[in-house]
């Protein structure tokens, strides 16, 4: 799973299809804005991972960040974490 920011953009891969997303970022408040997906069909851990982080950037996070070390909090407590990498392509 990844996740980019640019350009007042969000996106990244969520295990089989790419996603998007506008987003707003107030203090350490990161608000996703109306989002979509390339909705591809996969069946196992990728699918699994995409099922369960999919519905999740319809909430408000509290953003973390420690040196290349990123932390998303939602409402629940659920936590996702990411770490810093090169930038292969950009998803428009």
């Amino acid at each position: 799973m990844t996740l980019g920011f640019g350009e007042g953009r969000a996106f990244g891969y969520a295990g089989c299809s790419r996603y998007f997303s506008g987003y707003t970022l107030s203090g350490n408040r990161l608000a996703p804005g109306p989002s979509g997906s390339t909705m591809m069909y996969c069946e196992g851990e990728g699918g699994e991972v995409e099922r369960a982080f999919l519905p999740l950037p319809e909430h408000p996070f509290i953003l973390q960040r420690e040196g290349e070390h990123m932390r998303l909090i939602a409402p629940d407590g659920t936590r996702l974490e990411f770490e810093a990498a090169a930038v292969e392509s950009r998803y428009p």
